[in-house]
């Protein structure tokens, strides 16, 4: 009897074991599986930011026709003479939009990474392109997450006691 007993507590502290190992390794792989969509997520969002390079240069090298945007009618006006120009507006902005969202539904959760690498970028465009957005926005909701986004990398900024970004002219 006395050997049996041994035996289940043998057993016993064995199954156990091998119990917290198991959780242990299904964590670690919920974790690691976690880490694995997000580096999609950040490749997939640094794709989306390098294809609107020539955009975001167009952007810059026209700010002050973009900048004299002040109504509805300018705005037709820009559309009717530089049709590209406000292309180029609006795929920058859904870009900054859509990574806005990923940042807001916790898909994309580095924002420290991004906002290094290029938060000041994102707040130049911001700067030169906001006034046309605003006069587009009949919806207060419209473009929001490019708002957000902007607001936070301020935020991340004004955090880390910056006023310009390091990478400021190397990566507009």
């Amino acid at each position: 009897m006395e050997t049996a007993s041994w035996v289940t507590a043998i057993a016993t502290v064995v199954y156990s074991i091998a119990v917290i190992v198991t959780l242990l390794l299904i964590k670690r792989q919920i974790a690691e599986g976690g880490r694995l969509r997000e580096s999609g997520v950040v490749e997939e969002a640094y794709k989306y930011i390098i294809s609107t390079h020539d955009a975001r240069a167009l952007i810059l090298a026209n700010s002050a026709t973009i900048k004299a945007v002040k109504n509805k009618s300018d705005l037709e006006s820009l559309k009717s003479k530089s049709p590209d120009l406000l292309r180029a507006i609006h795929d920058v902005v859904n870009c900054y939009h859509y990574i806005g969202f990923l940042m807001r539904s916790r898909l994309l959760t580095n924002k420290g990474a991004l906002y290094e690498e290029g938060g000041q970028t994102i707040l130049d465009m911001s700067e030169i392109i906001m006034p046309v957005i605003e006069i587009q926005r009949e919806n207060p909701s419209y473009k929001q997450y490019f708002d957000t986004l902007v607001k936070e990398v301020i935020e991340y900024q004004h955090s880390q006691g910056k006023r310009k970004c390091f990478f400021r002219r190397r990566t507009a």
